[in-house]
């Protein structure tokens, strides 16, 4: 029993490694996908032929940034099972570390709130759609200097 707990917290700090990375990959992609926008001075001057290009970046970032989301929603619902899990089997134990630790951080959450680390995790969603409402912002300024250009 004690060699399964010990597989199900080393696949919860996979789980959680695996998470950080994906992360970065994301944020990787989205500083990849922002490096080919257009600056809004040349918009005005953008060529026909250059609109479908900036519409299909914007397009891409979208859903890229809505992936994003969909696996930082599966990432905390694997780690919400996994430490579920574990404090099960902790109440098999003579010590509750796992639960010791989440009662202690519940405590103590004011405290850390202030530190980076804490509130990136906490606010994990927020750059997804950061980038998400920047993507959607540029769509709409093209096709509004396209629009404003035909006329």
């Amino acid at each position: 029993m004690f060699e399964q707990y010990k597989m199900l917290v080393d696949s919860a700090h996979k789980a959680e490694e695996r998470r950080g990375v994906s992360n970065n990959i994301f944020l990787g992609i989205n500083s990849l996908i922002t490096s080919f926008f257009v600056f809004p001075e040349e918009i005005i001057h953008i060529h026909i032929k250059g609109v479908p290009a900036s519409l299909l970046f914007a397009l891409v970032g979208m859903f890229v940034s809505w992936e994003w989301l969909k696996v930082i929603s599966s990432y905390k619902k694997i780690n919400f099972i996994n430490y579920s899990l574990i404090n099960s089997f902790e109440k098999f134990f003579t010590t509750y570390v796992f639960s010791l630790k989440g009662e202690v951080e519940v405590e103590h959450e004011e405290e850390n709130s202030h530190k980076t680390g804490s509130i990136i995790l906490k606010k994990e969603h927020f750059l997804p759609k950061a980038f998400f409402f920047l993507y959607f912002s540029y769509f709409v300024l093209i096709v509004s200097y396209f629009l404003n250009s035909l006329i």
